[in-house]
């Protein structure tokens, strides 16, 4: 998907706290991306690096559901909806697993110069339970 008028780069930062069997580990990332408003719809954009290469996250954030687009090194279309659960599958190099996902809470102030993302979900993988708190900002580079 491209988005036109894109050009304007915003700070992404991303906290995770992920619960896996009662242990929490934090997940925190400061990255450079994209942001866009186009109709009812948000669009935040960024790369991460990982172990095989590099990911490109595409967020679609409406009124009743964010859409994580995972392309590159691991690829996924995860639908995460308000409303309840969504299965999706989570391709990597070495093969692709079921994803579950049970949506606690969708939070959007994103407004159209940036904003806060909360996330709050489970996802199922291959019978192991991983909790997720995610708040996502979305700063507006003022260099």
């Amino acid at each position: 998907m491209i988005l036109k008028n894109t050009d304007n780069d915003y700070i992404i930062e991303i906290r995770n706290i992920q619960t896996i069997d009662g242990t929490e580990n934090v997940i925190e990332e400061r990255l450079r991306g994209k942001y866009r408003r186009k109709g009812a719809k948000r669009y935040i954009i960024y790369d991460t690096p990982c172990e095989d290469g590099v990911i490109t996250f595409s967020l679609i954030v409406s009124d009743e559901n964010v859409t994580i687009r995972r392309s590159g090194a691991a690829w996924s279309v995860l639908v995460l909806d308000a409303r309840g659960k969504t299965t999706a599958s989570y391709g990597t190099p070495y093969g692709a697993w079921r994803i579950d996902a049970e949506t606690e809470k969708i939070i959007s102030a994103l407004g159209d110069e940036g904003g806060e993302l909360r996330l709050k979900y489970i996802l199922t993988i291959q019978g192991g339970k991983y909790c997720n708190d995610m708040i996502i900002k979305v700063i507006g580079d003022k260099r």
